[in-house]
């Protein structure tokens, strides 16, 4: 099962006029997401990770991963989830011949808790762009079923705090 650990260096500061409108935009994120992997908690699952595979059995680039982190809370209103969630996307460009991601870790009120990328940010609104594109892609693959399937794996993410324990534990330790 894979799994990752809280990178702080993938973490970026964006202006907050882009951080609003990715913000305003994580409707559209959670619905890709409740698409794909239905409701975790329901399930006792505490994240996935899938590949799309066109119908040649050929993967065409696109990975989605998602995943429930942090103790479990009660609900701040009904159909809010009772953990932190962390919604990454990746798409392999062939342009450039590298994957390009961007994580959206959220909290349990579906605000921005953190964006992660490897996406250059000197061009204004680069993340949203690339955001947007991403969304279009995906919504393509969920239209059109009959094209596309999803191997998907289960998944497991170590948050900001369990990672800062285990951190923590390895100096005590003196590792």
């Amino acid at each position: 099962m894979p799994s990752e650990w809280y990178n702080i260096e993938n973490s970026i500061d964006i202006p907050t006029e882009e951080k609003d409108l990715i913000e305003e935009s994580v409707s559209h994120l959670s619905t890709i997401m409740s698409s794909i992997f239905g409701n975790l908690e329901e399930f006792d699952q505490y994240g996935g990770t899938v590949s799309i595979i066109n119908n040649f059995n050929q993967p065409i680039g696109i990975n989605i991963t998602y995943a429930l982190f942090g103790e479990q809370q009660l609900q701040y209103f009904p159909g809010s989830p009772e953990f932190e969630q962390y919604n990454k996307i990746s798409i392999f460009n062939r342009k450039i011949n590298k994957q390009e991601f961007v994580a959206i870790l959220l909290n349990r009120d579906n605000s921005i808790q953190e964006i992660q990328t490897n996406i250059p940010s000197s061009n204004p609104y680069s993340i949203y762009t690339w955001l947007l594109d991403a969304y279009k892609k995906i919504d393509l693959v969920l239209n059109y079923p009959e094209n596309y399937y999803l191997d998907r794996d289960e998944f497991i993410y170590h948050g900001p705090k369990e990672t800062e324990e285990l951190n923590n534990q390895k100096k005590d330790l003196g590792l």
